[in-house]
């Protein structure tokens, strides 16, 4: 469980640093 909610927020993270770079 903890893995999965670790694994959603480095995928948010991810997006969100995407979009910045997108930026």
């Amino acid at each position: 469980m903890f893995f999965s909610m670790n694994n959603r927020a480095t995928a948010i993270i991810y997006t969100f640093e995407s979009s910045a770079y997108s930026k």
